[in-house]
């Protein structure tokens, strides 16, 4: 899924797995920073990721995370109304050029993963942004830079932080904390604490009491019981106490007499 974004001429594009509140928020950062400045106001479409209530009379409602990420870059964000196309008709006008320029030609490329899929889109993107006019002086960029960017408010000094929390998971006693069917490792000093979790796009970022304790590459959602383990948060091999015997048995015996007869040999 594209999301496409414009000032003046100037475009911003990034792809997404899904068109989600975090996404679209995120993209809505990128976007912000990848201009460099912060315009005075900003029209989205009025979609629900954004918009919570669109009444025909009285105030729009936007999405409360949308309205905290607007107050933090000092923005007023504007949706257009239900099903007027023409009110952002500059951003309609380049969904067909982006199809020319960027996905048309990347549309024989194989990508493996979604940062390697906006490396690509980015380059082409510059590409498309540094364009020459055909009836004007310029480009997209030269007329953004001239013409849009003394109009622009600067930046925060810290980019707004679009993140998750999942809160209460037990560490297990394999030193691994579950989250979305896969594992991740914390030091094993806290093996059968309960922490919180912190995603950040495709970092997590694992707490105990407030202080971090762990941070991993987040695993694919697609992934189960895969491990990202640090060998560092494993216990020591005179330290580490294994689970006794008659319980791990119990265990097996539950699953099914094939897993038993496996675990008997393991442990023979």
């Amino acid at each position: 899924m594209l999301q496409l974004y414009l000032i003046a001429k100037k475009t911003y594009v990034e792809a997404t797995t899904k068109m989600d509140e975090e996404n679209w928020i995120r993209c809505n950062v990128n976007m912000l920073h990848y201009f460099n400045g912060v315009p005075l106001k900003m029209v989205c479409d009025n979609l629900k990721t954004a918009v919570t209530s669109h009444p025909l009379k009285g105030e729009v409602i936007l999405n409360e995370e949308y309205l905290t990420f607007a107050e933090y870059y000092n923005t007023a964000i504007l949706p257009t109304n239900v099903r007027k196309p023409k009110e952002k008709a500059s951003v309609e006008g380049s969904v067909g050029k982006i199809a020319t320029k960027i996905i048309a030609k990347l549309r024989n490329e194989k990508f493996y993963s979604l940062k390697s899929l906006n490396k690509a889109i980015r380059i082409a993107l510059e590409e498309f942004n540094n364009m020459k006019f055909q009836k004007r002086n310029g480009s997209r960029n030269t007329i953004y830079e001239m013409e849009e960017k003394p109009f622009m408010n600067p930046l925060p000094l810290v980019k707004y932080e679009v993140c998750s929390w999942a809160y209460n998971h037990k560490v297990a006693f394999n030193s691994h904390v579950y989250y979305k069917n896969n594992w991740y490792s914390v030091p094993y000093q806290y093996i059968g604490e309960k922490v919180d979790i912190k995603i950040i796009q495709d970092e997590m970022k694992i707490f105990f009491n407030k202080q971090e304790i762990a941070r991993h590459a987040l695993i694919s959602d697609l992934s189960k019981n895969e491990f990202q383990t640090n060998k560092n948060h494993l216990p020591k091999e005179k330290e580490f106490i294994p689970c006794d015997f008659d319980k791990v048995m119990n265990i097996a015996r539950k699953i099914g007499y094939n897993t038993l007869t496996i675990i008997n040999k393991l442990f023979d």
